[in-house]
């Protein structure tokens, strides 16, 4: 399972899984499908700064080193 909060988030988004992984490949779309941020990361959670990312829905995907996906919606909402 894939968490993510606050949702909706105005600046960080915390990601977490509840599984462990040894690295992990996370990535957040938007509704047109366009990668607008990719990276990897260890362990069961990540920070995502969403500051510099237009109001609006957007996806975000992890994939395990084991090759399980996980996806949830992240909805951004700057003051």
């Amino acid at each position: 399972m894939l968490d993510v909060y606050p949702n909706p988030v105005t600046s960080m988004a915390n990601v977490t899984l509840d599984v462990n992984s040894l690295e992990n490949e996370i990535s957040v779309t938007n509704l047109s499908g366009e990668v607008i941020f990719a990276s990897t990361f260890i362990g069961s959670s990540y920070i995502i700064s969403t500051e510099s990312y237009a109001s609006g829905m957007y996806f975000i995907e992890v994939i395990t080193d084991t090759g399980q996906r996980f996806t949830n919606k992240l909805i951004i909402q700057h003051q």
